[in-house]
């Protein structure tokens, strides 16, 4: 059914020397584009979700909510409701998962490379 050669090719380091190749300029230049943006990602995030931080300033009866970051914004307008969804929201999906899942995945596709002296 399987032939034993085929069996241990697959456990052989060939496929993970392939991923251990000397690191280009552009590689250079995208691990540093990756750690200026990670470091800039804690700000980044906290200015996109007081977006969504509203604080109620009349009565329980008749509430009115206002944005915490700016009380002279009035949240639920048509203007709050694009500035959160259009602009906010899709910053924290891009800052919040995408920017960590590929930093992830870029140091795990690369794991020889941590292990490697220069």
């Amino acid at each position: 059914f399987f032939s034993s050669r085929r069996r241990h090719t697959r456990f052989l380091p060939v496929s993970w020397a392939r991923r251990c190749v000397q690191e280009t300029v552009s590689t250079q230049s995208t691990w540093g584009i990756l750690v200026i943006g990670f470091s800039m990602q804690p700000f980044i995030l906290q200015i996109s979700l007081q977006f969504f931080s509203c604080e109620n300033l009349n009565t329980t009866e008749n509430p009115k909510f206002y944005l915490t970051a700016n009380y002279e914004l009035e949240c639920g307008t048509a203007n709050h409701k694009f500035w959160s969804y259009v602009i906010a929201l899709p910053m924290i999906i891009v800052w919040g998962c995408a920017l960590p899942a590929y930093l992830g995945w870029t140091i795990w596709s690369r794991n020889c490379l941590l292990y490697t002296s220069p």
